[in-house]
Order: C-alpha cells, then sequence, then structure tokens
C-alpha cells in the first residue's frame, strides 16, 4: 500500500520543525528535505553532474561541502541556479520514492520542505500544511535561536524565500503557530480532517 503523503512547509522562524517533531514523536515517519539535500551532493552521478556545471568539485579535499563556491555558483547566474536546483531536486525526489518504499504499510509519511511549493515537491503530496506566523515573531525567533542580533540571516533567508511565501498560500491547511493560538488544539483538529482520527501526545 502506498502511504499518503503530507507536506509540511513554512517559513523561516515559523516553527515547521516544531510541528514535525510532534508527528515524529507520535511514531510517523518524517522525511526532512532541507536536511537530507546536503547529502545528494556526496551521490557520486550527482557530484559529477554538479561539477561539470560549476567547473569546481562541490566537495572539497577533506570531504566538506564547499558552501560558499556554491552559494556563488547560485548567484552567478540564473541559468546555473535552475540547473543546479534541478540537479538536486531530482537526486532528492529519487531519494524521497527509495525511503517511502521502506514505509509502504504506513497510512501517512510526511515531507517537510522550506521550499515545498517552489520546487514543486508539493506535486508529490495527497495534502500540503503551511505552517504560519507573523513576521515579526518570525524574526524575534530567529534572533533567539541564532543569537542573529542584527537579524542579517533572517533578512537574508527572507529574499530568498519571497516566491515560496506567496506559493504557501494555496496550501490545503494553514496552522498558525503565533504563540497565542494552540499548537495541540490545531494539530488534533489537523488529525481528524487528515487522518479521520484523533492523534493525541
Amino acid at each position: 500500500m502506498k502511504p499518503r503523503v503530507i507536506g509540511v512547509c513554512g517559513l523561516i522562524g515559523s516553527g515547521k520543525s516544531v510541528v514535525m517533531r510532534y508527528f515524529a514523536h507520535l511514531g510517523y515517519p518524517v522525511y526532512d528535505c532541507d536536511a537530507v539535500a546536503k547529502e545528494m551532493y556526496y551521490i557520486p552521478r550527482v557530484r559529477t553532474q554538479i561539477a561539470e556545471l560549476i567547473g569546481l568539485d562541490p566537495i572539497d579535499t577533506e570531504g566538506r561541502l564547499r558552501k560558499t563556491e556554491l552559494s556563488n555558483a547560485l548567484s552567478s547566474s540564473l541559468d546555473i541556479k535552475s540547473r543546479l536546483e534541478a540537479i538536486i531536486h531530482c537526486a532528492l525526489l529519487e531519494d524521497f520514492d527509495h525511503w517511502c518504499k521502506a514505509f509502504s504499510g504506513s497510512e501517512v509519511v510526511f515531507m517537510e520542505s522550506a521550499i515545498l511549493f517552489s520546487s514543486k515537491f508539493n506535486e508529490r503530496c495527497d495534502v500540503t500544511i503551511a505552517v504560519d506566523a507573523p513576521e515579526e515573531v518570525r524574526r524575534e525567533r530567529v534572533i533567539r535561536r541564532d543569537g542573529d542580533k542584527d537579524s542579517q540571516r533572517f533578512e537574508r533567508v527572507k529574499v530568498l524565500q519571497m516566491k515560496e511565501a506567496e506559493l504557501i498560500k494555496d496550501a490545503d491547511i494553514h496552522i498558525m503557530n503565533d504563540n497565542k493560538c494552540s499548537i495541540i488544539r490545531q494539530l488534533e483538529a489537523v488529525s481528524r480532517s487528515v487522518f479521520d482520527q484523533s492523534i493525541e501526545a
């Protein structure tokens, strides 16, 4: 049996990881696209494709990802950016499909991605959930979490997520994580509508 795929997304500081930890704690399989994507660079064929694209091995002699060089490549041209992203996204979806087979007996699996819609990963999902929070709340969380007093990182990621910010409006379900609304009650409501069952922590 092929499990239903529930996609979860959210802008920086929205708290989507909190939602994912909740479902993981309950025993639901969770696939973190953002974390796994870093591993894709080490796959031989992917590594070769990227090296041919940017003219440089994405992995240094000590086995570390060349983050600065990759960032420069992404910002060098829209064509290189789109081609590099296509290589990683293709490899990631292949890995996700393989991962899903390991949980073929599960009714539901979760896919977490900060770019669920802009990457079109949402097309692999049966239901999409967006975790929302006001910008000022998200900024405060990032500053508190990263110690980024001038919020430079928040502003950089905010710019990168402009496209996603518009696209996630089309998510099937929205969970408000503004430190006022109860996350647990909202997740309970989601469990009834999506899973047709009650989820209790």
